[in-house]
């Protein structure tokens, strides 16, 4: 595509350009072009871009270097760096905090001189971003090879396994008439062995799920057929939306839209004076209220928007109980409540009929 300035985007030298086709697919499949500068240089010509880089995601590609031609070409080189996930399809992702130096960390932080501010959300930030730094700075990150068998099989079931299969290689290999006979009896016998085994699995999760919810969601949501994730959406602005908070409200905004929106013809009438006979009693926070609060938080649940984790919480609260106190008493005296306070994760659940 001679006729496309990459250097200053997307402009033609001619009108009605046949590149326009493919422009509008590189727009369309949210693609971006990296080469900024011409890369062939010939003598008694137009410098042009002729290499080009496209990229659905552009911090994926780092160090582009533009390098002199090889020889005799006229072509400059261009070396970049794809960086590309080495984790294997066969590993699973797990992470570990450990909570103890957390707390060891978090005992030596100076709360008096990190909560000074005039502004509530000021306040707020400070300790969320050292409770957020804290957690990350003592989480390390490790990958496991994934199991090759089901968790629920048992050793029986595991030898059930390994004779069926022995004896059908036997029967293809030998084909005796009493093979097949001895074959299907090893199945059927396999086959009863594993619906007791899953049966009594399913048992020990549902009476185990007030103890340990965790396993037992998980089993139930992996027992689902419909179970997917959410791909990638791409707006009609050609921009792509790929965390879940964004996808979120993405799909909030268009549910928003199929409510109508009801016009007050007149103003509603205004509430009538009324004298107020008791006073509202002032608000006292301390931090062992706190405390106790922070006590009862469900470790098991996830993080809400602030991204603090209700574990991170809990396990600190004997640290964190006096700064949230304070922050707590100069909202109410201020009368401004921090804006990640307000904010929280809504679901909508589509009901049948409805």
């Amino acid at each position: 595509m001679p006729d496309v300035i990459w250097v200053e985007s997307y402009r033609f030298t001619t009108p009605n350009s046949p590149a326009q086709t493919t422009l509008n697919s590189v727009a369309n499949l949210a693609l971006t072009q990296l080469i900024d500068q011409p890369t062939r240089y010939g003598d008694g010509q137009n410098s042009t871009a002729l290499d080009l880089v496209f990229t659905n995601n552009p911090e994926t590609v780092t160090s582009l270097k533009y390098l002199p031609a090889i020889g005799s070409s006229d072509r400059n080189c261009v070396m970049f760096l794809v960086l590309v996930s080495t984790r294997p399809s066969n590993m699973t992702k797990r992470s570990y905090t450990d909570y103890d130096k957390i707390q060891e960390h978090l005992s030596e932080v100076d709360w008096q001189s990190l909560i000074v501010s005039d502004n509530v959300d000021n306040l707020w930030f400070k300790l969320k971003s050292c409770l957020l730094a804290v957690e990350k700075q003592f989480t390390s990150i490790t990958y496991t090879e994934k199991t090759k068998t089901l968790p629920l099989l048992t050793k029986d079931a595991t030898e059930g396994i390994k004779s069926k299969n022995k004896g059908w290689r036997k029967y293809k290999k030998s084909k005796q008439e009493n093979h097949p006979a001895d074959c299907k009896k090893c199945c059927t016998k396999l086959r009863n062995l594993t619906c007791k085994v899953i049966s009594d699995y399913e048992v020990n999760r549902a009476l185990s799920a007030k103890t340990n919810p965790t396993k037992f969601w998980k089993y139930v949501c992996s027992s689902n057929p419909n179970r997917h994730k959410i791909c990638q959406l791409l707006r009609s602005d050609a921009t792509v939306l790929d965390s879940p908070a964004d996808i979120a409200n993405f799909f909030n905004a268009i549910f928003a839209t199929n409510f109508s929106h009801s016009v007050l013809v007149s103003p509603p009438p205004p509430f009538p004076d009324r004298n107020r006979v008791h006073e509202i009693p002032s608000v006292v926070i301390d931090a062992d209220d706190v405390l106790e609060r922070l006590n009862k938080l469900d470790p098991n649940k996830a993080q809400g928007p602030n991204g603090i984790h209700p574990r991170l919480l809990k396990e600190a609260a004997a640290l964190v109980a006096m700064p949230l106190a304070d922050i707590s008493k100069i909202s109410i005296m201020m009368m401004v409540v921090p804006a990640d306070w307000k904010s929280a994760n809504i679901v909508s659940i589509l009901k049948e009929g409805r």
